[in-house]
């Protein structure tokens, strides 16, 4: 329930702010598929991952495995434990 209620508030503040500016609601309806796929790849991609209590994460740092180990995380490739 709780992910739905994030689907929907995603989805309202992407075209919610796209039609306040003046966005013409057809070219949101006509990329809807493509827009719904890349919001919700991410989505899916984020519910895979696993974070363990006292685990910090750099800006920029590029998360591609579960962290089950606490302590503070940087890098690109790989993700590297900061000494």
């Amino acid at each position: 329930m709780i992910v739905l209620v994030g689907y929907i508030l995603c989805l309202g503040s992407i075209f919610g702010a796209f039609i306040i500016h003046g966005g013409n609601i057809s070219v949101i309806l006509h990329a809807m598929p493509t827009e719904m796929m890349a919001i919700g790849g991410g989505a899916i991609v984020l519910g895979h991952l696993a974070l363990a209590d006292g685990v910090n994460i750099s800006a920029a740092t590029v998360v591609t495995r579960s962290i089950r180990k606490p302590g503070h995380y940087t890098g690109m490739f790989p993700l590297d434990e900061n000494a």
